[in-house]
């Protein structure tokens, strides 16, 4: 039987936000983003264990007290964020359970994110060395360089990249070693373990997936929170 941990990274500041409340933090119906992100990785069947990773100044704070939904028998631990999301990703990886072979990396502020996708991914590594939820692009895009368009790209081609990013616990652990000596960031898990030559696939995922950076988001949010069932 598979251990998969989950790590819910949620240790952002909320810059783009302009408000000393991180966006995770901002209500939805009366309850965290964090809430409904975290209310539904507690579905998924085959998530095993829970790793918050979060801000030293929010650790102990009441509210992240009602970002968690109560009667939950999963195990839900609390790690500290690093400096960058790299940073804090390996936090979280550093604390999962020593029975761990999969991990599921998520953003804490995609709070739609379906608990039957996060379990296909989970199932997916059986097979690939990682899955990241991705849909396809819609509109035309465009290369641009200082304003200027370069080059109009292959939509059929491209694809947009959320999160979770699930792998093998050995190649993402890997992939984090590579990076640190190489010292590379990348922008996502995913760009880690490219560098690895591993074998990754894209699952087609669910455009009410998004994640909410801006205060348009936010209503965004509170029209989709209307026909979802977290």
């Amino acid at each position: 039987m598979s251990y998969a941990s989950a790590i819910i990274v949620a240790a952002g500041i909320g810059v783009r936000m302009k408000s000393d409340t991180p966006k995770q933090y901002f209500l939805l119906n009366g309850r965290p983003l964090l809430y409904y992100t975290i209310k539904n990785f507690i579905k998924a069947k085959l998530v095993s264990e829970i790793v918050l990773v979060i801000s030293k100044e929010f650790m102990d704070s009441e509210l992240l007290k009602v970002c968690i939904p109560p009667g939950t028998s999963k195990p839900i631990k609390t790690v500290k964020g690093g400096k960058k999301r790299q940073d804090s990703v390996y936090n979280g990886l550093k604390s999962i359970d020593k029975y761990c072979d999969t991990v599921v990396v998520h953003d804490g502020v995609r709070p739609f994110i379906a608990p039957g996708k996060i379990d296909e991914t989970i199932e997916m590594c059986n097979e690939y060395d990682g899955v990241v939820i991705a849909t396809p692009a819609v509109d035309t895009m465009k290369e641009v360089n200082n304003s200027l368009i370069v080059k109009t790209l292959n939509r059929a081609s491209i694809w947009q990249v959320q999160t979770p990013q699930t792998f093998r616990r050995e190649v993402l652990e890997r992939a984090f070693e590579k990076a640190y000596k190489n010292n590379f960031i990348g922008t996502d898990e995913a760009s880690l373990v490219e560098h690895l030559g591993a074998r990754i696939v894209v699952l087609k995922g669910d455009r009410r997936n998004i994640k909410v950076t801006c205060r348009e988001d936010l209503k965004i949010a509170s029209y989709l929170l209307k026909d979802c069932t977290v």
